[in-house]
C-alpha cells in the first residue's frame, strides 16, 4: 500500500482529500470509477469526533487519521491504518 485518500459521497459525486509531504490534493469526482482502480483497495469507516493532534504526522495517514478522528499515535503506514480500519468495523 503507498498511499490513502479519503472519499466522501456528497450530492451524487464524490469529494477526494488527500495529503502528503509537498501538497494537499482535494477535488470532485463523477463517478467512483474515475479514481479507483481495479489494485485499489476500499473500507468504509464511520468517522469520529475530530480533535487537532499537534503531534501528527505530515503524511496521507496522519490526514486521514486526523479527518476521520483516530487517535491512534502509533499507526504511521497505511497498511496500519488499513488493519485499524478493519479490525474496528
Amino acid at each position: 500500500m503507498g498511499h490513502c485518500y479519503v472519499i466522501v459521497p456528497s450530492n451524487g459525486k464524490f469529494i477526494v482529500a488527500g495529503k502528503n509531504t509537498a501538497k494537499y490534493d482535494l477535488y470532485n469526482v463523477d463517478s467512483i470509477n474515475d479514481i479507483i482502480g481495479a489494485n485499489d483497495i476500499t473500507v468504509g469507516y464511520k468517522q469520529e469526533a475530530t480533535s487537532i493532534n499537534l503531534f501528527a504526522l505530515n503524511t496521507c495517514v496522519g490526514n486521514v487519521k486526523q479527518m476521520l478522528g483516530i487517535k491512534k499515535p502509533f499507526i504511521w503506514t497505511p497498511y496500519q491504518l488499513y488493519k485499524h480500519i478493519k479490525h474496528t468495523r
